[in-house]
């Protein structure tokens, strides 16, 4: 953890300590959600409280390990499972952090970031109410391990820089067999 402030840490040694953990997607429109069970403003947003409904799998953060994690909405009416449905969620970004509130007035004091991904397709069961939207993320170190593949050719040079001519003659000059004239040539 970095290093907290002077009301993070004299909350963290209070006798309570209360947390809360913050969701925000990037989708159409950013959606952001706490685990809490009424709303809560920060950063001029408001996160709406999702309470026993929602869940997420443990954190898990290693050196070396590329785990994702899981969200979990329950008793979501059908349709808002609708809304869901055309959503598309694939690629985009979801970002996830811990708050630590002044245990006398609520107000939170410090944001740490736990996890940073891209989100997955959505796994959606409906009932006839209402159903449970699941949705998992991969980590970012996922994505940063990925193999990029950009080549040292005309094509990849357009599409990175538009108008970018410099590498036009590339191709035909890598097996070009160049023929210099003797040394003879030279002292006549």
């Amino acid at each position: 953890m970095r290093a907290l402030t002077g009301p993070a840490n004299a909350a963290i040694a209070s006798q309570t300590v209360p947390l809360c953990v913050l969701i925000e997607m990037e989708l159409s429109t950013t959606l952001r959600l706490c685990l809490a069970g009424v709303n809560l403003e920060y950063g001029g947003h408001t996160w709406t409280g999702c309470g026993s409904v929602g869940t997420i799998d443990p954190i898990l953060d290693t050196a070396g390990d590329r785990k994702g994690v899981r969200f979990t909405l329950s008793s979501v009416p059908n349709d808002i499972l609708a809304l869901a449905l055309a959503e598309p969620m694939q690629g985009k970004r979801v970002w996830v952090s811990l708050s630590i509130h002044d245990p006398s007035t609520y107000q939170v004091v410090h944001v740490e970031p736990m996890f940073s991904g891209t989100l997955e397709q959505p796994q959606i069961s409906e009932g006839e109410a209402s159903g449970t939207i699941t949705v998992s993320a991969e980590s970012r170190a996922t994505t940063f391990g990925r193999p990029k593949p950009v080549r040292y050719i005309d094509s990849d040079q357009q599409r990175l820089y538009p108008g970018d001519t410099c590498l036009r003659f590339i191709t035909s000059q890598a097996q070009h067999q160049d023929v210099w004239p003797s040394s003879k040539w030279g002292r006549q």
